[in-house]
């Protein structure tokens, strides 16, 4: 919501009372992380939107972009399991580049929804043996670290929230979170 009450609750849900926070720097964190980066604006006509997306993806199977719009379109309207599988058969493990990250965060953002753990899992093997650079996009750092903190691994969240802030040092909600869990 962004006020004084909204900011308490997630203060005190976080067991963390820090007065010197403002709602705005709080707000801002949650809207870049674990909210698909925009993309989770409302269709107008969510059903034709799907026949329309099936349909240019049975027109074309190999469109990866329109496989990756159905993906986070089945997520977006609770059909996450079926998002998160359609979205897991671009990924490879060997491939990091814009793709990769789209299909990484998408299959993030299903396993939170879905409360598992193991494209988060896999990206903190990449952080441990030190590949983190190559995946540089400071919202699936801060995905990351949301479903560290969803099962209770403050030192894995703190270590992504990190690598987010790295890429993206001057987001003060990133800023702020990190703040938060000391």
């Amino acid at each position: 919501e962004g006020d004084e009450a909204s900011l308490l609750a997630v203060q005190k849900d976080l067991q963390i009372i820090e007065q010197n926070l403002n709602a705005a720097g709080v707000e801002e964190f949650y809207n870049q992380s674990g909210k698909s980066q925009g993309r989770w604006e409302a269709d107008s006509d969510p059903l034709n939107t799907e026949k329309e997306l099936i349909s240019q993806l049975e027109k074309n199977p190999a469109d990866d972009e329109t496989r990756l719009e159905l993906a986070r379109h089945f997520i977006r309207h609770g059909k996450v399991e079926q998002g998160r599988q359609l979205a897991f058969q671009l990924y490879s493990p060997n491939r990091i580049d814009d793709q990769a990250k789209k299909v990484v965060i998408l299959v993030l953002e299903a396993d939170r929804i879905l409360g598992d753990e193991e494209m988060c899992d896999a990206m903190l093997r990449q952080l441990n043996k030190g590949y983190a650079d190559k995946w540089d996009d400071p919202g699936l750092w801060a995905l990351v670290s949301a479903i560290c903190q969803d099962h209770g691994r403050g030192a894995d969240a703190r270590k992504a929230l990190e690598m987010a802030s790295k890429f993206d040092p001057g987001n003060q909600g990133i800023k702020n979170q990190l703040r938060l869990m000391k």
